[in-house]
């Protein structure tokens, strides 16, 4: 494997402990629109990961639904602060910018993330953060944000790793031709992960500090 410069990370379900604020944002949208929420688990195999109007296309079979994103999006800024990191995140982290690696967000969330990274303090970790809304609407597993986040960092994909926890992660890092593709366990995705064939699957941050080393 070539020597890692640089690695991007997803954010929901990688770094950031959000199940229950992401359950929550689209339960309140809903429930204020008086429409029902299906179960987590139903939710999470037909909309997550896919781009907010299509998940509430999906879940409302509507064709205009701007006005549930606009709920959406005003509560997730309002209650950005409501979630943490999975443990042993901000030590990884730290290990990883001590080695001289660089390392970028790229998350299919919106500019929401940002406060996030501020209240979780881990914002002064990464050089850029790609998102939604600033990768011209494109959302993994298209590699647009990836490639941005490469480009803005000056590394060539096989001098980087991707490490996520869904099916869109994994697709989007082989799609730009990452050197590694490395998956976490512990995510939304679970132990199903394996399906979509990673390069590794790591069930603890900490153990990413293993595979930068080979």
């Amino acid at each position: 494997m070539k020597k890692v410069e640089s690695v991007l990370f997803d954010f929901d379900g990688t770094l950031c402990d959000s199940q229950n604020f992401i359950h929550k944002s689209f339960c309140v949208t809903l429930e204020t629109h008086n429409l029902s929420f299906p179960s987590w688990e139903e939710f999470l195999e037909t909309c997550h990961g896919t781009a907010l109007v299509e998940a509430y296309q999906a879940l409302t079979g509507r064709d205009n639904v701007q006005d549930l994103c606009k709920t959406h999006r005003a509560f997730q800024n309002e209650h950005a602060r409501a979630v943490g990191l999975f443990s042993g995140v901000r030590e990884t982290l730290t290990r990883i910018q001590q080695c001289g690696i660089r390392m970028a967000i790229v998350t299919n969330r919106g500019n929401a993330v940002h406060e996030t990274l501020a209240h979780t303090d881990i914002a002064r970790f990464f050089e850029t953060v790609r998102n939604v809304e600033n990768a011209g609407g494109l959302q993994k597993p298209h590699p647009r944000m990836l490639f941005d986040a490469l480009a803005y960092m000056d590394t060539d994909p096989s001098c980087a790793i991707m490490v996520g926890d869904m099916r869109e992660d994994i697709e989007a890092g082989k799609a730009a031709g990452m050197n590694t593709v490395v998956a976490v366990s512990y995510g939304f995705t679970g132990k199903r992960i394996t399906e979509h064939n990673p390069d590794h699957v790591i069930h603890d941050i900490h153990e990413l500090l293993e595979i930068l080393k080979t």
